[in-house]
């Protein structure tokens, strides 16, 4: 006699299948329990930090740091300045081509203005690039970060403030 099994006995027969495997499955023994562990648990007590606790020295720059210092943020102004000052002739090209369909040639002027005030926003960047290393040497060897600090976030405002103004003029442009 020939055995014809359907497809919902073929179903059936493979659900049983693996219930029945499934039961051969080894105990949880292998594996490691979830509950806390010794080292997981809290022990001993914190002490407070005491109030004389000196507070950390400030490191001020020698000569050759402040000469430094004061390059990168006449740079960093310098080249804020000119973004500034190609601003609103870009601002214009860009709003004469609000609307325009992407890859229109209006689409492509507006982009490729935006594109060299990006490339003129890098400028600023690479001031507070310089910044940003001279900042991390002075953590690591105990240099003036403090000094560092100060004109690194005056750069670093300039730089936002870049920032925002080509956000707004790629919004314009529907980017």
């Amino acid at each position: 006699m020939t055995l014809f099994c359907t497809s919902t006995a073929r179903g059936a027969l493979s659900f049983a299948l693996a219930l029945v495997l499934g039961a051969c499955t080894t105990t949880g023994d292998r594996y490691p329990s979830l509950a806390k562990r010794d080292a997981e648990r809290y022990y001993g007590t914190l002490q407070p930090v005491s109030p004389d606790a000196a507070a950390p020295t400030i490191v001020q720059p020698d000569t050759q740091l402040s000469q430094k210092l004061q390059s990168l943020r006449n740079a960093g102004a310098e080249a804020h300045g000119e973004f500034l000052a190609a601003l609103p002739q870009i601002r214009t090209t860009v709003q004469g081509n609000t609307g325009a369909e992407m890859g229109s040639d209006g689409w492509f002027v507006a982009q490729t203005a935006i594109s060299g005030l990006e490339s003129q926003r890098g400028r600023t960047m690479t001031a507070l690039a310089e910044l940003d290393r001279l900042y991390i040497a002075a953590q690591l060897e105990g240099g003036a970060r403090e000094a560092i600090g100060a004109v690194q976030q005056e750069v670093e405002m300039m730089v936002l403030a870049e920032n925002a103004q080509i956000a707004e003029l790629l919004g314009l442009l529907g980017q």
